[in-house]
């Protein structure tokens, strides 16, 4: 219950830097209407480099990872991985300087709660310095996530009609609560301010 419900806090967040978000703000800059905003947004989630399209390529990855180290060892499967140019889905280079902070939480959470990682989990945390150290790449968010959800007990079916849910879920309270404090005017979508939250990371970017 404390994975799921921590898993929802991470989906639902409105991150202004995702793509989603982001599309929805030019598309709210150009004057657009409340609904195209949101179908911007819906557009880019569908995507193949986000939401479900990378959890998709994440899980390709991941599988592809787990049967060619079963016949070898994992040094030597991203090694030939290096040699061919396969594409590390569920890595990357963070738009700013650091590991991706929701990658970080959650494995906390996992550590604190001594949670029984499956599998998928334990190879990715394995191959992540290899990955680094060849690639100079990060684990994100989302191979911790699909790796999650593709052991058991999770399935990745539902992983994937979860996120589906949490991505629509998200997009529309968000794009409807800046409505509502803009009067309905077609304004660049930002983070709304709350006196409940003291943020201390790193200073808000812009479009």
């Amino acid at each position: 219950t404390k994975l799921i419900d921590t898993l929802i806090c991470i989906n639902l967040y409105p991150d202004i830097r995702i793509w989603s978000i982001r599309s929805a703000a030019y598309a709210a800059a150009c004057r657009a209407p409340l609904s195209s905003s949101f179908g911007a947004a819906h557009a880019a989630a569908n995507g193949k480099i986000f939401g479900i399209g990378a959890a998709l390529a994440c899980r390709s990855f991941l599988t592809t990872l787990k049967t060619a180290v079963r016949g070898s060892t994992p040094e030597a499967v991203i090694d030939d991985f290096c040699t061919r140019k396969v594409f590390f889905s569920g890595f990357g280079r963070p738009l700013v300087e650091g590991e991706d902070e929701r990658f970080l939480k959650l494995s906390a959470l996992l550590e604190e709660w001594r949670y029984p990682l499956g599998e998928t989990v334990r190879l990715l945390r394995t191959v992540i310095p290899l990955v680094k150290q060849r690639k100079n790449l990060n684990p994100n968010y989302a191979s911790l996530l699909v790796s999650l959800m593709t052991d058991p007990p999770f399935s990745f079916d539902e992983e994937r009609l979860t996120v589906l849910v949490h991505f629509l879920i998200s997009l529309s309270s968000y794009t409807a609560a800046c409505d509502v404090i803009t009067n309905g005017a077609s304004v660049p979508l930002l983070p709304l301010r709350t006196d409940d939250v003291r943020y201390t990371g790193k200073p808000q970017r812009t479009l």
